[in-house]
């Protein structure tokens, strides 16, 4: 038995010194990149000398600059198992020496996600030369601000934001930016992007003043989140238009609102009740309902990652069944309603198929989840058009041709069908995603790795169109 064990231990040895020679030999200081594309998420693999021996490790440089360390790992048979007990993160890698690519899954708790790690020259880094080339305040000046009011529910809302006015004297048009769905700052910061900063700082230096503010929850604003919907962040919106006319340097007569995605929803919803609101600015904004949009953005996305027609019918056809249900069923289990419709209609695909269109169990038991919020439900029933055809002042739509969020086809022709036509300025950019930056396929996972934050050319339509609005209207 002590000769038995002994041998073992000698294997053991021998196979720890052939998986670090392996590592040793094939892959020490050569970085591999991915950027998972359901998180927008850059994730570099490399292997470095630590304690004694070629370990490998794991970056999120867009989260940390400290590497994730792996509490066991093994290589062998071309195959990396790697895994980190306290993030619950496992990773099963594949390496092909034809292509030098290490392919496989990455769970994460519930989550799984396919990875294709392909060769990079180094640490994936984050570069952002419009908000770099912003940091210099030129011609303009900023102040914090704090709006404090209580909302039809009676409950206590603070907005902190920024106030930016260009010097000069006078008094300017201005516009409240108003971000899109999902709690974020005031730079409307998103993927290590933040558009609202640039957006403000070119309108800034082009004499139009802006006030950007963090969202419920976020940075210095506080307010009820969790049960808050569209209608209720439109009242706070409503309450910043209210306060930017009031301010020194700010022309009343000429404050309108720039909303981007549902912030473009937001948008029309203040103006259509409030007719002061000089002009709607609508980036991305959605000229359908929510449940529309969300059929549409699926759609986009799964044909932009090269899911086949039949599977993404099948995807589709399970959420309209769910928003019929959502509409005309009284209040129960989402998740075991969805299952239901999920495994009627999938009856005829494999676990693969099924995964490739978001369909797993997994997968059910969260979108249900998500639907049960009470933004979501909400939004599915909100119709932008109620919004849209009671508008009275001057709206400018902008859309992406390669938006996968808010697709550009259907949602300007809503926008065109409600907008009465002498109001309505649209255009699209073919070659711009959600964020209007230019961009290959316009999926998710390009936003983080795409340098441009917004193209030039549509801060420029913004800037040149709210100051050509204002100057026919009269107002200079």
């Amino acid at each position: 038995m002590e000769v038995t064990v002994r041998r073992l231990a000698s294997i053991a040895v021998f196979v720890m010194l052939a998986l670090s020679a392996t590592c040793q030999q094939e892959f020490r200081g050569k970085w591999w990149l991915v950027v998972v594309e359901d998180l927008g998420l850059p994730l570099n693999l490399t292997f470095a000398d630590r304690d004694g021996e070629v370990t490998p490790l794991l970056y999120s440089p867009s989260q940390s600059a400290e590497a994730i360390v792996p509490s066991s790992w093994s290589y062998a048979n071309d195959t990396l198992r790697f895994q980190a007990k306290s993030l619950g993160l496992k990773l099963t890698l594949r390496y092909t020496a034809a292509d030098e690519t290490f392919r496989g899954t990455m769970r994460q708790g519930l989550a799984r996600f396919d990875l294709n790690m392909e060769r990079s020259e180094g640490l994936f880094q984050m570069r952002r030369p419009q908000e770099e080339s912003s940091i210099k305040v030129e011609g303009y000046s900023e102040r914090e601000v704090k709006v404090e009011y209580k909302t039809r529910k009676g409950e206590k809302v603070i907005l902190s934001g920024t106030l930016t006015v260009p010097d000069g004297g006078g008094k300017y048009p201005a516009a409240v930016l108003v971000s899109g769905s999902g709690q974020q700052n005031r730079d409307e910061e998103i993927f290590g992007h933040k558009p609202f900063k640039v957006l403000a700082d070119y309108l800034a230096r082009h004499g139009i003043a802006t006030l950007r503010y963090d969202d419920r929850g976020v940075g210095g604003s506080e307010g009820e989140v969790k049960n808050a919907t569209t209608i209720d962040f439109a009242e706070d919106a409503a309450q910043m238009v209210k306060y930017l006319r009031r301010q020194q340097g700010i022309d009343g007569a000429r404050v309108g609102i720039i909303g981007h995605s549902e912030g473009g929803t937001i948008g029309p919803i203040v103006a259509s009740k409030d007719r002061k609101v000089a002009f709607v600015v609508m980036l991305a904004g959605p000229g359908c309902s929510g449940g529309e949009v969300i059929l549409q953005q699926n759609r986009a996305a799964l044909a932009a990652g090269g899911v086949e027609q039949r599977l993404l019918d099948v995807r589709v056809r399970c959420m309209e069944k769910f928003f019929e249900y959502m509409k005309n069923g009284k209040e129960s289990d989402y998740e075991k309603v969805l299952d239901s419709i999920v495994k009627a209609e999938t009856s005829g695909l494999n676990k693969e198929e099924r995964r490739a269109v978001g369909l797993s169990g997994i997968e059910v038991m969260q979108m249900a989840q998500q639907m049960a919020m009470p933004w979501m439900s909400a939004f599915v029933e909100l119709d932008s058009k109620a919004y849209l055809c009671k508008l009275k002042c001057p709206v400018l739509s902008l859309f992406g041709g390669k938006d996968v969020q808010v697709v550009a086809r259907e949602n300007e022709a809503g926008v065109r069908q409600s907008v009465p036509e002498q109001l309505l300025s649209v255009r699209v950019f073919d070659d711009m995603n959600h964020l209007f930056q230019r961009c290959s396929s316009g999926r998710v996972g390009e936003y983080m790795t795409i340098e441009e934050t917004i193209a030039p050319e549509v801060m420029e339509a913004v800037g040149d169109w709210i100051v050509s609005t204002m100057s026919k209207n009269g107002q200079k």
